[in-house]
């Protein structure tokens, strides 16, 4: 079957569309239905990017592959995590929880981003309008002084040479802010898409966002019976933590070769003293997997009330800022070229007539 190189293997599935197939699957294995025909029936009913997934994974499973066979065959199109709690979910016998609770982790994953975009939209939006008044402040404010000056013979000095100057070459440097906010905007999208992207954004909390996802997945993949070793890689590797993909690697090598969570602080050295702490409590209680949903229910709590404090501080400041700075430089543009100019005729300061 071929495809475009949309839907190719390797081009990652979205958020969105990971949460409509998994509520599809889940639906179809609770009423019995063959995920090979439900699935070729959701391709059938659905646009985009999800009908053809849909349609590939029907088609692999159709040819006898298993569904995680068929998610494996699609190469990076899903997480390795999400890979990873698919067959531990069949192994258990648990599949349609294993889906529900991962689809629950990634609306909260995409409200999160949701929030964050929105409360940088304000600024922004403030920030183009307030531009757009400084070019036609410059078209048409600059222009009428400088006639007004040329009328009465006033020499251009100061402020108001200064604008000219700048109006005169408009041309030459009016684009180049556009185009900074359009690929700063673009960035923001693909910063906000990925989970590592969001360490572009330390003052948010997102720190603690990446740990309370974190030891949610790793409880997770525990509780569908994901060796432990597996999860911690895996789990680091859906944060999109360099740092704590390093650690993870260091702390599953170091529990494989017979170490527990006790004696783990120097390879662990990512993840934070009490995150390592509940997980050393957890697995000494044999309730390792409890001591992480404690441990991501904080974190999140504490990435929500960042989130909070920036979404209230944020545009508040950079009003201030922005809008400080702007009323400055009208008032400025608009006083001091007026007062010059009347300084201008009281002294009699004018070019000699013709």
């Amino acid at each position: 079957m071929s495809s475009s190189t949309e839907s190719s293997p390797g081009t990652p599935i979205s958020p969105e569309q990971l949460i409509a197939l998994n509520d599809e699957i889940a639906a179809l294995i609770r009423a019995g239905i063959p995920l090979e025909l439900g699935l070729r029936e959701l391709g059938g009913d659905s646009n985009g990017g999800l009908s053809r997934i849909s349609s590939l994974l029907s088609e692999r499973m159709s040819r006898g592959e298993s569904l995680p066979e068929a998610l494996a065959a699609e190469g990076n199109r899903f997480p390795r995590a999400y890979r990873a709690i698919v067959e531990a979910g069949l192994r258990a016998g648990r599949l349609p929880a294993a889906l529900e609770a991962v689809s629950s982790f990634t609306w909260e994953m995409l409200d999160f981003r949701r929030k964050l975009g929105l409360a940088a939209l304000y600024p922004l939006t403030v920030f183009t309008l307030a531009y757009g008044m400084f070019l036609l402040f410059l078209a048409e404010m600059v222009s009428r002084y400088q006639s007004a000056y040329e009328t009465f013979r006033i020499p251009l000095t100061g402020l108001l040479q200064f604008f000219v100057t700048i109006r005169d070459s408009m041309a030459m440097w009016a684009w180049v802010l556009p185009v900074v906010i359009l690929f700063a905007i673009c960035w923001l999208m693909v910063a906000l898409r990925g989970s590592g992207g969001f360490s572009a954004f330390p003052f948010v909390g997102v720190k603690h966002y990446r740990f309370a996802m974190f030891a949610e997945l790793l409880a997770m993949q525990i509780e569908h019976s994901i060796t432990l070793p597996e999860g911690i890689v895996l789990s680091a590797e859906a944060t999109g933590s360099p740092a704590m993909k390093k650690s993870a690697r260091l702390l599953a090598d170091h529990v494989s070769q017979g170490g527990n969570m006790t004696s783990q602080p120097a390879v662990a050295g990512a993840f934070p003293p009490f995150l390592r702490w509940l997980m050393i409590d957890g697995e000494r209680q044999g309730k390792l997997s409890h001591a992480l949903r404690l441990a991501a229910d904080m974190y999140r709590r504490r990435a929500i009330n960042s989130l909070i404090w920036f979404k209230t501080l944020f545009p508040v400041l950079t009003g201030m800022f922005i809008g400080g700075g702007i009323v400055l430089l009208y008032s400025l543009g608009l006083l001091v070229p007026f007062i010059e100019m009347l300084d201008g005729l009281s002294t009699g300061d004018m070019h000699p007539l013709n």
